[in-house]
């Protein structure tokens, strides 16, 4: 009885696309005996949606209580029917049958992003209708959409970053020496895939043993919802160094981007994401924690002054590259291409929760 098979197969298997880009797919449907339907659609949709617990937040969903503070933004929302246009009752013949269909996605639209409050999601889902009080056949494919982020548009990208701070420990005539640090990067825009390289270094004439320093890339997202914000923070890798008196040295500490949605979020309003380089000096009980923030930018196409090319590609820098990574231009009818592969739908859904890593270093 029923549907053997009702599925979306989409051309590109990998279900991994970009804004402004071409979607192919069919639906495919077997059926053993002839079925009576009235009709079979498609339906596509891009949301972001926000839901930031209240103080007096229950286990109940809540739009209009103090429950939860929710936000939503629609990028779009397609409907095509495939088969019955006219909603009469049809037979469908027994077989295998494909009903092919194509959309354009939107240029202006986000990533796919999924965080502990908040999410980027875009989906197709297909529907056949039946007749009576039958239930509907229903199947759904997820879509990854990666951003069209050029690092090479953004100045401050290929600029070095460095800070310098110091405190000291203690109060009035009980005040300690100074304790200062310094940390920089090469530069601010990386891509995934590629390796960021921290050096830090603290001076610590307090007298004082500092109880030790760590170096980590964090990810920061911001979500918002009716007025109200709220952070997370994730560290992606850390390093961490033990206790130490007179200096602490972290040389070529390396950072290795992982596969993570862009810097900014582009085209959404309710969450934004950025990343930071953080080195920390811990002096101890009591005292605050002595930490340099070093912002960085990550993009999708890496900086061309910082892209060694293979062999083969410096032979034919003058051609377009075409392969299965290229993605469009949606500035010109040239093609770009990334550094690094995009992120697959479980890599970004597990981009809202990564797991720390931590190295000991001595």
């Amino acid at each position: 009885m029923g549907f053997e098979r009702f599925e979306i197969v989409l051309e590109n298997r990998n279900g991994i696309f970009y804004p402004g880009q071409t979607i192919i797919g069919t639906v495919q449907v077997s059926n053993t005996k002839s079925e009576t339907i009235k009709g079979i659609h498609v339906e596509c949709n891009g949301v972001a949606e926000v839901r930031i617990p209240g103080k007096d937040a229950k286990d109940t969903y809540s739009s209009t209580g103090c429950d939860f503070y929710c936000a939503r933004e629609q990028y779009f929302d397609f409907k095509f029917t495939l088969v019955n246009p006219g909603h009469h009752a049809v037979e469908l013949a027994a077989g295998h049958h494909q009903y092919p269909f194509t959309f354009v996605l939107p240029t202006q639209i986000p990533p796919s992003f999924e965080g502990p409050y908040g999410h980027i999601r875009y989906n197709i889902q297909a529907v056949a209708q039946r007749t009576w009080l039958k239930r509907e056949y229903v199947c759904n494919s997820n879509l990854t959409v990666n951003a069209i982020v050029d690092l090479n548009t953004m100045p401050k990208a290929e600029l070095p970053v460095k800070k310098i701070k110091s405190k000291t420990l203690g109060l009035l005539c009980c005040k300690s020496g100074p304790i200062s640090a310094q940390a920089r990067i090469e530069r601010a825009g990386y891509v995934p895939g590629e390796t960021i390289i921290l050096q830090a270094h603290t001076d610590n004439e307090s007298g004082i043993s500092m109880r030790g320093s760590k170096a980590q890339l964090v990810q920061i997202t911001k979500f918002v919802a009716e007025g109200h914000t709220k952070f997370e923070s994730k560290v992606l890798k850390a390093y961490v160094h033990e206790s130490f008196m007179d200096t602490d040295v972290m040389d070529n500490v390396k950072f290795i981007v992982p596969q993570v949605p862009p810097s900014t979020l582009p085209f959404c309003g309710i969450m934004d994401i950025s990343y930071q380089i953080q080195y920390v000096v811990d002096p101890g009980t009591l005292s605050i924690n002595l930490t340099i923030n070093l912002d960085l930018m990550i993009g999708t196409i890496s900086l061309r002054s910082h892209t060694v090319p293979s062999p083969t590609e410096a032979l034919n820098a003058s051609a377009p590259v075409l392969d299965h990574w290229a993605i469009p231009d949606v500035r010109g009818s040239e093609w770009a291409r990334p550094s690094a592969p995009p992120p697959s739908y479980e890599e970004i859904v597990q981009a809202g929760d990564p797991q720390q890593t931590v190295y000991s270093c001595k």
